[in-house]
Formats: C-alpha cells, structure tokens, sequence
C-alpha cells in the first residue's frame, strides 16, 4: 500500500475513535444507595439507605424509588408498610405502581442515612423458592439538581414452607 493512503487510513482511523470517545455517554451514578433486609417471622423489612453522595452538591432533599416485587411471594405493600425515617418526611407511596417519594425540609449529605423502611409480608404459600425485591429509578435531587442512583436487587431463597431466608445477596 502506498504511504499516503496508510497515512490516510491511520488518521482515519484515529479521528473515527475520537469522535466516540466524544459522543459515548458514560454513565456513573450520582449517589450510592444500599438495603439492609431484617427478617422476622413471614416479615422482612428492607431499610434504604443513602450510602454516599458522590455528586458534588450541597445536599438532597427529595428522593424516589420504585418498589418492584412479585405478588405471588408477598402481599401488596399498602400505604402503612412504608415509613420514612430520620428527619424525612411520612413518604407517599403508590400501591399500584410502587412508586415511593419522600421528602426532607432540610438539606442531607449524611452518609448511611436511612431514608424508607418498606415492610414485605411474605404469602403464607410462596409461588416461588427464590424472591427476589427490586428498586429501581431511585433519584435524588435538590431545587438545583437532579441526582441518579443504580437500581438495586435482593434476591433470597424461602425454603419449602416459604418461611426462611437461604442467602441475602445484594447487587
């Protein structure tokens, strides 16, 4: 090959993954979140929690998630099951659609802060050996911005009677 055409190709080349590079969205989460899941009797409370803001922000004071689980392991969570806690305001839920939202007067940048306690109740005959609680387009945000965090998953093994927890495993 002639080495005006190398030359060509190499810048080519070159400017094509520039341009990528570019244009690729990267996404990191704004804040981490994380679950503490208690087990008592056919009972499992999930407290969510703020593990650390990594945007640069003063603080939150609003935050949502959305509860996903199946309904043939649990009863539907009702109005009642969900609490906020600290300093956040009685958070609104959904029942339909397990949209929760709270809500805080004041500024938070607290790290481990819990903000929702959800209380689960398991169905007396599970459908399933393996549940799994999911929240999902959990954000966060302050009058200026808007905050993302990444979905998180607990997934547990009930054993034949539905009444015990196997393994805890949060993603």
């Amino acid at each position: 090959m002639d080495t005006t055409v190398k030359k060509v190709l190499k810048i080519s080349i070159m400017a094509f993954i520039a341009i990528l590079l570019l244009t690729v969205n990267v996404y990191a989460a704004d804040f981490i979140t994380n679950a503490d899941v208690q087990k008592n009797g056919n009972e499992y409370v999930v407290t969510l929690k703020i593990k650390e803001i990594t945007a640069n922000v003063e603080g939150i004071n609003v935050f949502s998630t959305m509860l996903e689980y199946d309904r043939n392991d649990f009863e539907m969570v009702k109005k009642e099951d969900v609490t906020s806690k600290n300093k956040w305001g009685e958070p609104e839920y959904n029942e339909e659609t397990g949209k929760m939202l709270a809500f805080t007067s004041s500024f938070t940048k607290a790290n481990d802060e819990a903000i929702i306690e959800v209380k689960l109740k398991q169905k007396e005959n599970p459908k399933n050996a393996k549940a799994e609680i999911k929240f999902s387009k959990t954000e966060a945000a302050n009058p200026e911005k808007r905050l993302l965090a990444d979905d998180i998953t607990i997934n547990f093994m009930l054993d034949k009677q539905g009444i015990d927890v196997k393994t805890i495993i949060i993603l």
